[in-house]
């Protein structure tokens, strides 16, 4: 039976974390692409199991399925802001205090745009001799991430004593459209973007990822 794209695009990736993993086991150095190669690996796995989450797949009640999917949301959010520093290691070099204990998604956001305001990666399209970025205006944006990571925030949180009363124990029931198209925006940004490494008067020098 034929594999569809995802999954040969799966297969491609478990060997590539299978390689990685190996590395890792000889005690070898990472580079900053094999880091980067590891965040969106699992990015691609935490997306496919909100999928396997939402289509029923856990039998578990709205609430749980709810806290779920935010929190993979979420570390989404973390995921894609590691990536960007672990991009940008050039740059960030000399502010490796400063990032190297740092986990807030919102906080290494904040600072890398300090040091280059174009770091956030971009949705492209790839054609023989020519790249297109920004293709599709629903891919997640900088700001976007931003109010996501805090709305997820705000709702992984049992809630205060004044409002245990009032509240269910598991939270409110699921609003699957809202995790359906925070999904779709961090797919449509990953699965084919670019990042721009270094600014210069004469142009930009990008790297591409593929999911």
């Amino acid at each position: 039976m034929a594999r569809s794209k995802r999954s040969q695009a799966s297969v491609r990736n478990s060997s590539l974390l299978d390689f990685l993993v190996s590395l890792m086991a000889k005690d070898q150095k990472l580079t900053s692409l094999d880091l980067y190669k590891v965040l969106m690996f699992e990015s691609a796995r935490r997306i496919e199991a909100m999928n396997f989450i939402l289509a029923g797949g856990t039998r578990l009640s709205e609430g749980i399925i709810r806290e779920l999917c935010y929190l993979q949301l979420r570390m989404l959010c973390e995921a894609i802001a590691l990536a960007c520093l672990v991009a940008h290691g050039d740059i960030a070099e000399a502010h490796t205090r400063r990032f190297e204990r740092e986990w807030s998604a919102d906080k290494i956001i904040k600072q890398l745009e300090a040091l280059n305001p174009h770091f956030f990666p971009q949705q492209a399209e790839f054609a023989p001799g020519s790249i297109k970025a920004n293709t599709k205006p629903n891919a997640l944006k900088k700001s976007e991430l931003l109010d996501l990571y805090n709305k997820c925030g705000g709702l992984l949180h049992r809630g205060t004593l004044k409002k245990l009363a009032s509240t269910s124990p598991f939270g409110e029931r699921i609003n699957a459209p809202d995790i359906v198209n925070w999904t779709q925006k961090i797919e449509d940004l990953l699965g084919s973007h670019i990042i721009p490494l270094k600014l210069t008067t004469d142009a930009t020098t990008v790297t591409s990822v593929i999911l």
